[in-house]
């Protein structure tokens, strides 16, 4: 009972979510968008994608505790020196002066997958392409996008991130095209997921969006602070009995599930449409 009840919380990894839990929801997220775009035949059966598509869910879910070495990192081990969080509002991460923030090893990714596709390495640009679909996903998490520093590191715990969960968000109509012509799409789709998640409209940062004044009940915009560009938890901490780490603010039920709803089903579909340009710029899903 013992090893049940503390073999989770080993598992939380620097932004406050188990791997068996945090993991999964990003793989599910993958494997919805892969499955909506065969459904309506966007991509091919038979296509690259199609029959990769395991290498992007499973990386897309293990992107935590990787398992190869690359760029100096040692995958399986806890990094503290890169970071997922993004603000797109001020175009910085949480301390762009010592690690690389979401953005940038978003980019960089991106570009390993394109390279591996194009020499014909397609289990490595898949998993690449996962990599990419994982910090996507992680910008429909406020506390990525208000840059709060959570997870073993701080000993904090994030609510919202811990609770929310992708399984039920299956995408029923054709998720809408990135945006045509435009190599840099998937730039945008990071950008634009990341303002949902502020609290703005995604083509136009000065208008609030519906769940902006929720957002403003629990979470401080960034500022400079001693440790770097970072917002806040709004309200008192609480500690559950089911964790070891105390968590963020709790979230009012009505707040959580509005908040879970809203950016669960835009990460869903900014996940099929980051899939869907992939392969229009490669020709994978024919």
């Amino acid at each position: 009972m013992l090893a049940a009840m503390t073999l989770p919380w080993f598992g939380h990894m620097r932004h406050g979510a188990t791997p068996f839990v945090h993991s999964d929801d990003h793989r599910d997220l993958a494997r919805q968008a892969v499955s909506h775009l065969l459904k309506w035949k966007v991509i091919s059966r038979s296509s690259d994608l199609a029959e990769h598509r395991r290498h992007t869910e499973r990386s897309c879910g293990l992107l935590d505790i990787k398992e190869t070495e690359l760029g100096g990192k040692v995958y399986g081990k806890l990094q503290w020196d890169y970071s997922h969080m993004y603000d797109p509002l001020a175009g910085r991460g949480i301390a762009d002066k010592t690690v690389v923030n979401s953005f940038e090893e978003y980019r960089d990714y991106w570009e390993r997958a394109l390279l591996h596709y194009r020499i014909e390495n397609h289990p490595k640009a898949f998993a690449f392409l996962g990599y990419c679909c994982h910090l996507l996903q992680d910008m429909a998490v406020p506390s990525h996008t208000f840059c709060i520093a959570h997870g073993l590191k701080t000993r904090t715990a994030d609510n919202l991130e811990l609770i929310s969960t992708s399984r039920r968000f299956y995408l029923r109509e054709p998720a809408g095209g990135p945006f045509p012509g435009e190599e840099d799409a998937h730039l945008g789709l990071f950008v634009v997921l990341g303002l949902d998640s502020r609290g703005r409209e995604p083509f136009d940062a000065e208008e609030r969006n519906d769940i902006a004044d929720i957002l403003e009940r629990y979470y401080e915009v960034p500022k400079w602070r001693k440790d770097g560009w970072q917002g806040r938890y709004v309200g008192d901490f609480y500690y559950p009995y089911h964790r070891l780490l105390p968590s963020s603010p709790r979230i009012a039920l009505d707040d959580m599930v509005e908040l879970r709803n809203y950016l669960m089903s835009r990460a869903a579909e900014r996940t099929a449409q980051l899939l869907w340009h992939f392969c229009e710029l490669t020709g994978a899903g024919r």
